[in-house]
């Protein structure tokens, strides 16, 4: 652990170092912080805004109606539901 205090280590640490201490601060490691979720989740949106055939070109203002019952939508339930919708 001393390593990790030394002057070194906090001018070079790896940015998923600040992600993963945000996440175990947070959410004692079981998921991303809202920063770490930021970084991570921002090329993804970018990626499908800028596709053409993408839903969130096509209708920005779409709603999946799991959110709006209230049930749990993830990363399992978006890829079950873009498979469903080719």
């Amino acid at each position: 652990m001393a390593q990790f205090r030394s002057g070194a280590f906090r001018q070079q640490a790896p940015s998923w170092y600040y992600l993963l201490a945000e996440a175990q601060h947070l959410h004692d490691g079981e998921k991303l912080g809202s920063v770490g979720s930021c970084i991570i989740m921002e090329p993804f949106v970018g990626l499908l805004v800028a596709d053409g055939h993408s839903l969130l070109r096509q209708n920005p203002l779409w709603k999946s109606d799991i959110v709006e019952r209230g049930d749990s939508f993830g990363m399992a339930e978006f890829v079950k539901m873009a498979i469903e919708s080719n």
